[in-house]
Formats: C-alpha cells, sequence, structure tokens
C-alpha cells in the first residue's frame, strides 16, 4: 500500500502502535491482584494465560492490513467485504501460520483464534464462510515492516527459532490457499474446538480467560490512549487500587448506616437481639442464600457479609458490586448505601445512571460521582462501591461488550445480587451458570423464593441464612406475628374499599398487572375523591424519565409519612425494593411470588396491628399465564382460610408449595459454550413490548442536548408500546435520535403517563 497502515482515525494511530499499546495493556491489567483473581475468577493457569493473552493481543487487528480498512480509517464510507477481526482469524488458519506457531512450545493456536476472532462479539456460526459485500479478492499489506515486525515480537515472546513466514499479498475467496482457511476454520469452529472445550474444563478456561482478556485489553488501549492517558500509569491509578480492608468498609458503608439508625432510634447502635440477624451474616461463608421478609434489612446484612469475606481473608478482593434488576432498585441501593462512600470510589451503572447521578448533584459543591462517559465502561473500574443492574455485569454471558468490559472489576468484586426472585427464567439460569462457572465470593437475597430456585442455589453451594429462625428471636417473632388480614373481593368492591380507607385516614396502595389497567384506576379513583381534594398519584413504567422519577419520589415520600393520608396506584414497579408502607393494600390476583411482594409493600415496619389487604380478579390474565392465577388462586385459598390473620412466615411455607413450577437450569450459556462464536444476544427472557421515543414536541429539545452531550436528553425518553403507531427520525434528525422513535404529544400527560388506549 501507498500509505502507513492506522488502526485507529480519531486519533490517527499506526497499526503497529495499537497492537503494541494492546500488549502493554493486557500486561499492566493483568499483574499483581487482579491477574490473581482473573485466572482464581476463571480458574485458569496464570503463566499459561498471559503468554497467550499477550500473542492475541498483538494478533488480533492483524486484519486491518487491506485497503478497505484503510481508506475508512482516512474518512471513507465504505463496506467491509471481510470484518478485520475475521480476517485475521483466516490468517491464523493459513497453513504456512499455523506450521511456523506450532513450532513453539505450549501454544494453543485454536485459543489464541477464538479471542482474535471474538474481541467485537460480531463472530456468527456463518462468519467463515461470509462476504459483506460483492467484492471477492482484496490487497493485503502482510508483508509490511509494521506487520513483519509485529510478527518479530510474537516470535521472541514465544521463543520460535524460524523466522515468520511469507505471507499471501491478497486475499482471494476462491483461492485454495484461502479455500483451505476457511475449510480448517469452519471445521475447529463448528465442532472441534467446540467439542474440545466441553470435554477439557481447563482448557475451557483458559479459552475464556483470554477471550474476555483480549477484550478487555483492546478496550483500555483504544480508550486510554485516544484520551491522552498513560495506559500503565492510568491502571495504577484506578484498576490497581489496594485490597479492600475491614477498616475501609467500615469507614466507607458501615459507619453512616449506623449513625442513620441510631438517629431512627433515638440511641446508640448496637448489635442487640433485634439486629442479631444482620450481624450473624458476617459468619456466612463466601457464598449464601439470604431469605428473609420484606423491610427485615437484608442489604446491612448483605454488607456485613461482605465484611466477613473480607476479615476471612480467603479472597482478596478490591471492590464491592451490588447488583440489582432493574434502574430504580439500583438507584435506590446506591442512595442509601454506596453514595456514602468518596466520590472516586463510589459509582451507579444502569442505563440512565448518567442522568440520575446529574440529578444528586443540587449544587456545585455536592460530590460528584459521575464517570468520564468518553472512557466507556472503562470509566468504573477506579470504584470500589458499586450499585448497577445485573444486565451490566452478567450479561458478558449472552455476550455483551461492555459488561466483558467490566470482567476484570466482577472477578475482584465480592458480589451481592439482589432480587433473585425477579430475575427471570433466563436470566436465573445464566446465574447459575455464572455460579457454577467462575470462582467469586457471591451472596443471592430475596425475600420470596419458589422452591426450584432455592434447591438450584443451595445445590450450588451456597448456604441458605437464616436455616434455623428459632436462634434469631427477633427475626423469628416478626416473620411469625400476624401482619395481614386479606381478603378477596370484586374491583367495584375494592374501589369503595379504597375511597372508604382514604376517607377514613389511611394509607391506599393499589397495585394493578398493566400500565393501562393502572392509568385507568387511578383516573376512576381521581373522579370519585375530587370533592376530598385527593391527589390520586399514578405510578408505572410508561413516562418520560423526568415525571418517572417524580412519581418515584411522590409515591416513596407519601407513604414513608404515616400522619398524613395518601393513595397511589401502581404497577409491578412497586414490588422490589421500594420501602413502601401502606395501611390498606388493595392488588389484582398475580403469580403468587408477585403477591407476597405486594403483601410487603404494607405494614412494613409494624406501626399497625395488621395491614387490610384485599385481592380481585384481574380483566384478562396477561401479562401471566392463566396457569399462574391458577396456582395463585390456590395459593390465595390457603392464606386467606388462616384467617384472621397471615404472617410473612405463612407466605413463605404457601409460596414453596404453590410458587410457580420452573424447570431446572443446564448451567450453560453462550459466553460457556460458544467456541469460536461470539455473537451478542439479549440477557431477558422478555419480548421487546416498548419502543424508546420522544415526544414530537420533545425532538428540538433532545437533539439540542445529545449534540451538547448532555445527559438531561435521557429525562424526555419514554417507552412506547410495539403496537402504537410512532415515527421514524428523518434524515436529519436520525444522526441524533438514533435508536429512538417519535411518539404523539396527544397521548401523553404528566399525571397519568403515555395513554396508549386513548384515541
Amino acid at each position: 500500500m501507498k500509505y502507513e497502515l492506522l488502526a485507529k482515525s480519531k486519533p490517527q494511530r499506526s497499526l503497529q502502535e495499537h497492537l503494541t499499546d494492546t500488549e502493554e495493556a493486557a500486561r499492566s491489567i493483568f499483574r499483581d491482584r487482579i491477574l490473581e483473581n482473573w485466572c482464581r475468577f476463571f480458574k485458569a493457569d496464570s503463566v499459561f494465560f498471559l503468554r497467550l493473552l499477550r500473542v492475541a493481543s498483538l494478533f488480533h487487528d492483524v486484519g486491518k492490513a487491506n485497503p478497505e480498512f484503510q481508506e475508512m480509517c482516512r474518512g471513507a464510507n465504505i463496506k467491509q467485504t471481510l470484518r478485520h477481526e475475521w480476517l485475521s482469524a483466516l490468517i491464523l488458519h493459513l497453513e504456512s501460520v499455523r506450521e511456523w506457531l506450532l513450532t513453539a512450545k505450549d501454544v494453543d493456536i485454536e485459543v489464541i483464534v477464538a479471542a482474535v476472532l471474538g474481541h467485537h462479539m460480531k463472530a456468527d456460526v456463518k462468519w467463515a464462510d461470509t462476504c459483506q459485500t460483492e467484492v471477492r479478492q482484496l490487497t493485503l499489506d502482510l508483508n509490511s515492516k509494521q506487520i513483519q515486525s509485529i510478527l518479530n515480537e510474537i516470535r521472541h515472546l514465544l521463543e520460535i527459532d524460524p523466522s515468520p513466514p511469507q505471507l499471501p499479498n491478497t486475499w482471494n475467496f476462491n483461492d485454495r490457499v484461502w479455500v483451505a482457511a476457511r475449510k480448517n476454520a469452519g471445521l475447529a469452529g463448528k465442532k472441534k474446538f467446540r467439542d474440545a472445550i466441553r470435554r477439557d474444563a481447563s482448557r475451557r478456561s483458559l479459552h475464556l480467560a483470554v477471550k474476555a482478556g483480549v477484550v478487555a485489553a483492546d478496550t483500555a488501549a483504544s480508550g486510554l490512549v485516544r484520551e491522552g492517558h498513560s495506559i500503565q500509569e492510568w491502571l495504577d491509578n484506578h484498576l490497581h487500587k489496594p485490597r479492600l480492608t475491614v477498616e475501609d468498609i467500615d469507614r466507607d458503608i458501615l459507619e453512616a448506616k449506623y449513625q442513620e439508625l441510631e438517629e431512627r432510634f433515638g440511641h446508640p447502635f448496637g448489635f442487640d437481639d433485634l439486629f442479631k440477624f444482620q450481624r450473624n451474616a458476617q459468619n456466612l461463608g463466601d457464598r449464601a442464600l439470604l431469605r428473609a421478609g420484606c423491610g427485615r434489612g437484608k442489604t446491612l446484612a448483605a454488607y456485613l457479609w461482605v465484611r466477613g469475606v473480607i476479615c476471612r481473608g480467603s479472597y482478596k478482593i478490591g471492590r464491592v458490586l451490588f447488583l440489582y434488576p432493574t434502574r430504580g432498585t439500583a438507584t435506590e441501593g446506591f442512595k442509601d448505601y454506596v453514595q456514602a462512600a468518596p466520590e472516586s470510589d463510589a459509582g451507579l451503572f444502569h442505563g440512565t445512571s448518567e442522568y440520575e447521578l446529574e440529578q444528586l448533584m443540587e449544587s456545585p459543591e455536592d460530590s460528584d460521582y459521575r464517570t468520564d462517559p468518553r472512557l466507556f465502561a472503562l470509566g468504573l473500574w477506579g470504584k470500589r462501591y458499586l450499585s448497577a443492574t445485573v444486565d451490566r455485569f452478567l450479561a458478558f454471558l449472552s455476550f455483551n461488550y461492555g459488561s466483558t468490559v467490566l470482567l476484570p472489576m466482577l472477578a475482584d468484586s465480592a458480589v451481592v445480587l439482589d432480587e433473585v426472585h425477579a430475575y427471570d427464567r433466563r436470566m436465573f439460569d445464566w446465574v447459575v451458570a455464572f455460579l457454577k462457572a467462575f470462582d467469586v465470593p457471591v451472596l443471592c437475597m430475596t425475600a420470596t423464593l419458589p422452591e426450584v430456585r432455592r434447591t438450584e442455589l443451595e445445590d450450588l453451594g451456597l448456604e441458605l441464612y437464616p436455616s434455623d429462625r428459632s436462634e434469631l428471636e427477633a427475626l423469628a417473632e416478626e416473620e411469625e406475628r400476624d401482619r395481614y388480614h386479606v381478603q378477596t373481593c370484586d374491583r367495584t368492591t375494592a374501589l369503595q374499599k379504597a375511597i372508604e380507607a382514604y376517607r377514613d385516614g389511611k394509607r391506599v396502595l393499589w397495585v394493578v398487572n398493566t400500565v393501562d389497567r393502572c392509568q385507568k384506576t387511578a383516573r376512576d379513583l381521581n373522579d370519585a375523591l375530587k370533592g376530598d381534594g385527593a391527589n390520586v398519584l399514578c405510578y408505572h413504567s410508561r413516562f418520560k424519565l423526568v415525571h418517572r422519577n417524580q412519581r418515584h419520589k411522590e409515591v416513596v415520600e407519601a407513604f414513608k409519612q404515616s400522619e398524613k393520608r395518601a393513595i397511589a396506584v401502581t404497577t409491578q414497579v412497586c414490588e422490589m425494593s421500594l420501602d413502601l408502607d401502606a395501611d390498606v393494600l388493595i392488588t389484582e390476583l398475580a403469580p403468587c411470588s408477585a403477591l407476597v411482594q405486594r403483601f410487603g409493600r404494607s405494614n412494613r415496619h409494624g406501626k399497625l396491628d395488621y395491614s387490610k389487604i384485599f385481592v380481585y380478579e384481574p380483566e384478562t390474565e396477561k401479562p401471566y399465564t392463566e396457569e399462574l392465577l391458577d396456582r395463585a388462586r390456590e395459593f390465595l385459598t390457603t392464606v386467606t382460610n388462616a384467617q384472621p390473620y397471615a404472617s410473612q412466615k405463612l407466605l413463605a411455607e404457601q409460596l414453596e408449595i404453590y410458587g410457580e413450577r420452573e424447570t431446572l437450569a443446564d448451567g450453560n450459556a453462550p459466553f460457556l459454550t460458544g467456541g469460536y462464536f461470539a455473537c451478542s444476544e439479549p440477557f431477558r427472557d422478555i419480548d421487546n413490548w416498548t419502543h424508546d421515543c420522544v415526544l414530537e414536541e420533545d425532538v428540538k429539545a433532545a437533539i439540542e442536548r445529545i449534540e451538547a452531550t448532555d445527559a438531561k436528553w435521557h429525562e424526555l425518553v419514554l417507552p412506547v408500546p410495539n403496537y402504537v403507531t410512532t415515527q421514524k427520525p428523518n434524515d436529519s434528525q436520525a444522526k441524533f435520535l438514533k435508536y429512538l422513535r417519535i411518539a404523539p404529544n396527544s397521548k401523553y400527560c404528566d399525571t397519568f403517563g403515555f395513554q396508549s388506549w386513548l384515541n
């Protein structure tokens, strides 16, 4: 070629420089405690891992030495015939290259190929035989000084005697050399390598460690150099922070919580009988399942479990990860605990966390917990306490790129998985796969859990806590006390009960299964209580983010106090980790686990002798199945027959009997079984029922904010059901409104949200 080979366009970086940057990043990331924890996490040999990782890092972008990619680096709008990582993998399958590499000792070419091929998560089963254009021949620059220099580095690293082989100057789809490479790649990728790693656990572990390691090293090399950072210096200051100590977690997290409890109870905090449950969590093993009722202080127990992990020292951890099923619960977890830590160590990470963190900064003097958005997920590597959605970390199991970049943090952490009952079946299957395949301290937490899931977790070695509640008198007494008066009724009666309770000065929470019925019920109550000056709160997922946050705050504040009456209608958004304490709860029939969670939003703090709960039949079974609702009816019959009152213990016992029936997980996930292949797929087992949209009236503001990289554009985003007609952005708008559609103003108001049923 007539010009220097480039790997990056902004800033321009030669191909050789980027490959050596990536190898430097690999060495700088994987050393000391991070290397020890990474290889323990993957169960891989550290010496063999580093050797193969460095080779793969040096080779991963060699396929960029082709004219199409080089023209792209110089601004041309060209579609590649072959993705560069595919071409790199094919080069590794050239007979001359394989023979050369096999002269080295202790080299696993297939592990290197899989890491090179998968480092952008865009390699499906057809990659070896696929061309993305009609072009069937490309000029290659594989014998240039840059590429030969890289091959010589690999030669010295592997202590290979022969010089690097002469490589082809062209790629031709029909040339016998490349046909043979494709055949070899196809055979190994589709069958041979997959079967090999299935039979050989240690080889699979090595393969996974190297594949993920290249992603981390490539991302670090690209991002840090682009932003002008020294690779080694930045990693020393951010990733390689000191090991967490007991003193750290006491100072950064627990002392602030103890002070808060002292203010609540009006006396110095101590681990008396009331907090024996939390104190004893420190003595749990490094893998445990904590199951206790709503409002029983599980999160404090979890941090004390982390303290125990640190104190025992069997894992030398540098981080604590609290992973939640939803953005809202992750944000609440940050506010309740993580925010107490220094801003350099505390983090929140989910789809709109940058916006949420901005909202916490009421003045310029407030702590700024945000990370540099230009560094992508790398910006989180410096955090030691992190509250996040579970997808952001465990989705590496489904070949999610960002999640894979975060693996150096995950391997260095004690991990708490909260609300595990709320994971859909695919998510829970992959949690099982995670627990089986990787070695990291994990605490799973829940108030309720079907027997199948509990058994699966216990069979994986998670210690059930508390197993003997009689030793924890305060907890046992709380769970056995009469807490709920549960009755069934019809919707008309439920409406009347809500009105009467509100007029009687009570806090009334009404939970329904769909957004449409939530809005209609809120409107019905609003009309009925208009003369009472009622502010009927309507809270669900179909608001613009700015209004959803407002509704969330209003609902929490309304039920936090007990002096004033309040009334709110919500969907399932109220079920998890929200400290709502209603006097009267009304709910549509829902699956057993959902009912138990909803019941837990009433009489939460034990200020009442009992709360009144009314359950009625929904108009339709959706979004659930009739089978799930039939089991819920049986559950409800048993609970209501235990009149006059029901306890949390009774609910847990009946959930074991009538809870959802599920098949057992097989312990597999795409990341574990993919072999050569690496192609991202959804982490959650749900249909994409909504589009992210902006309203017509917000299009201009959204574009202005996106163009200005202002995180407040997130507050304009609105989830709209797929069955509602929305518009695609026009050509000028699409540049900014990527993945967003435009929704009509006429169906939206900030009180009730997006009302799809309106004409």
